[in-house]
This record gives structure tokens, sequence and C-alpha cells, in this order.
């Protein structure tokens, strides 16, 4: 008898660890991509605004980097969630594969 609740309770101890690793590691990755994405969209909309050809030079510049940062940070979130170990628990704590996003190219 005591076996069967010593079992159960180190299986549910692992369970327990296993997602809230799985979870810091994937709420790190996601508030990565947010805070890139946020960042994403402040360039696009002020690269948008600027009609001086200089100003508009820097502006482009600037958002091209922030849609490669942006991407980036996309992959690494893709790849963080397929991981073996963070799979699982990471579909059931509601995370889900970012696909490539329509708003990319349209600057």
């Amino acid at each position: 008898m005591w076996a069967i609740v010593i079992a159960l309770f180190s299986t549910m101890a692992f369970v327990v660890l296993w997602f809230r690793m799985a979870g810091r590691e994937m709420r790190r990755t996601a508030d990565l991509l947010e805070s890139a994405k946020s960042q994403f969209f402040s360039c696009r909309s002020e690269y948008l605004q600027i009609s001086e050809k200089t100003e508009k030079k820097m502006a482009e510049k600037i958002f091209r980097r922030s849609e490669d940062i942006y991407r980036q940070a996309r992959l690494l979130y893709n790849r963080t969630l397929c991981k073996p170990q963070n799979i699982i628990p990471g579909f059931i704590l509601g995370y889900r594969i970012v696909a490539k996003d329509n708003f990319e190219h349209k600057a």
C-alpha cells in the first residue's frame, strides 16, 4: 500500500515540476515574442508615417531590422514549443505554434 502512495506522490511531483519548468521556458519565449511583435508594429507605423526621403531610408532600415528580430523571436518560440520536453505541457498550458504572419511584407 505504501509503495503505491509513494509511487503516486513521486509521479505527481515529477509531473508538476515538468509542467512548471516547461511553463517557465514557454512564458519567457512568449514574452520575448510579444515584445518583438510590439516593436515591429511600432517601427512599421513610424515607417509608414514618414514622408521625407532621408528619414524614410533610416526608418526603413530600422523597420527591416525589427522585422528580422520578430522573425527570429517567432522561430525561437516555435522551436522552444516543439522541444520534446515542452511540447506536451506547452499545448496543455495553451501555447500554440505561431505561423508566419501576413502583415510582414505589406510595408
